[in-house]
């Protein structure tokens, strides 16, 4: 999955202002734009956004003919710690922080994995970051060969705390 593409249509969408819920009409976009020793992905007027797109473990039904592989153990949070860590710090100088969960398919609603041995850390350090002000969304995209639909976006903060 092309997680820069993913970065190009929140992008597009925030520009031509089709998430009025989430943010209000920026007349400042700005991409990847350094916070402490962490890059996010957007500063729009007073908000920072930091796309996220969960790959693993995707929440779609899979038939009984696609075969899957058993994969390792995925252990590497640190990034993403950082991160929702460097929004909520934000919060001392801008009015908002986004966590924006991406999906590029029909995600009803996101369940982050739980089955993992850094699930009980990573779960605290978002909690953490909600008590202090940072918002989760979720927005899911439709891509077909001839463009890039947006289905659905809403607030999932209220799941994490």
């Amino acid at each position: 999955m092309n997680q820069n593409a993913a970065n190009r249509y929140v992008e597009h969408f925030i520009f031509t202002n089709q998430l009025p819920l989430m943010i209000s009409n920026g007349t400042t976009l700005k991409r990847e734009q350094s916070l402490g020793n962490s890059k996010l992905d957007f500063w729009v007027d007073n908000t920072y956004i930091e796309v996220k797109t969960p790959l693993l473990n995707l929440q779609l039904p899979i038939g009984n003919h696609i075969k899957t592989k058993k994969v390792s153990e995925f252990n590497s949070f640190e990034r993403f710690v950082k991160h929702i860590n460097a929004l909520a710090d934000s919060l001392q100088e801008n009015e908002k922080a986004i966590l924006l969960n991406c999906f590029i398919y029909d995600n009803k609603h996101f369940i982050p994995s739980r089955n993992n041995k850094c699930s009980n850390f990573v779960g605290e350090q978002v909690t953490n970051c909600i008590k202090k002000g940072v918002e989760m969304w979720q927005i899911n995209f439709q891509i077909t060969p001839t463009e890039v639909s947006l289905l659905d976006y809403f607030s999932i903060t209220e799941d994490f705390i």
